[in-house]
């Protein structure tokens, strides 16, 4: 409704605009140089913020339609790995058993830790509120792995009294865990990549921490929830968004969003959000 209202406001005064009539409204009243000066002015200035505001509401809208189809690859990939774990079952219980029967109990030992770090991991997140969560948490211990960045996860709860509804979640983590991937390998030279992610319950809020190795310059740690503002060097014009949607979903439920950075170069963002 907004934008289709700004919408008519602008096109209605370019066509008015161009179609003479201000010339005539000018001419016909005793306007001073100085005064149609600052008219002309003022029409160049609306049509700016009108355009300022049209392109970032395209920004936000395309990042709504990536995060929809991210999402679903998510989910498909989730699912899919569960099924691979269902069918691997039998052959677990096969090896276990060979290595049994053959007596091989340091190479057991080895692969049941291995067995059991990976299938608590999958029921841990398998018992969120939202499957799609899990699945999202899922793709980036799989990215972790491949980017050799130290990823751990902890949460004491599943997630059920977070106000938040599943896109909204899925849209504050996605843009913290990317920010946070990012920030890590940015300053791989200076220290070995590492993300943590909690979820906590406390005094009837939730508590969601991110906390990455990396540095932010405080001139830009005070603005980083404005849009267009981001701490990435590189590639600058495709960031700024990220921290601003989040931001937006926080004060949508009266939460309270703190950024800082630690004196051990650890960067911490810390969510809190009244539970249900």
């Amino acid at each position: 409704m907004n934008k289709s209202l700004i919408l008519i406001i602008a096109f209605t005064f370019i066509f008015y605009i161009v179609s003479g009539n201000l010339k005539k409204t000018i001419t016909a009243l005793p306007l001073t140089i100085l005064q149609s000066f600052i008219i002309l002015a003022v029409a160049i200035i609306i049509t700016c913020i009108t355009f300022v505001f049209l392109q970032h509401e395209r920004q936000i809208q395309s990042l709504k339609e990536q995060t929809v189809r991210q999402q679903a690859y998510d989910l498909q990939l989730y699912l899919h790995t569960l099924k691979a774990s269902r069918h691997e079952y039998n052959s677990h219980l096969n090896m276990i058993y060979q290595l049994l029967k053959t007596n091989q109990l340091q190479n057991l030992n080895i692969y049941m830790n291995d067995l059991i770090t990976d299938n608590d991991y999958l029921s841990n997140i398998s018992g969120l509120r939202f499957p799609e969560i899990g699945a999202l948490l899922y793709r980036y211990e799989l990215l972790a792995k491949e980017k050799k960045i130290a990823f751990t996860i902890f949460f004491d709860n599943n997630l059920s009294k977070l106000p938040m509804t599943l896109y909204e979640l899925n849209q504050l983590l996605g843009n913290l865990l990317t920010n946070a991937f990012e920030a890590s390998e940015s300053y791989r030279n200076q220290k070995k990549p590492q993300v943590e992610l909690s979820f906590v319950q406390s005094n009837q809020h939730i508590i969601i921490l991110i906390k990455n190795t990396g540095q932010i310059e405080q001139t830009i740690r005070t603005r980083l929830t404005k849009p267009g503002i981001s701490s990435k060097l590189k590639n600058h014009s495709q960031h700024g968004y990220g921290m601003y949607i989040i931001s937006e979903i926080v004060d949508k439920y009266f939460g309270n969003l703190v950024i800082k950075e630690t004196n051990n170069n650890y960067v911490e963002i810390e969510i809190t959000v009244p539970m249900l």
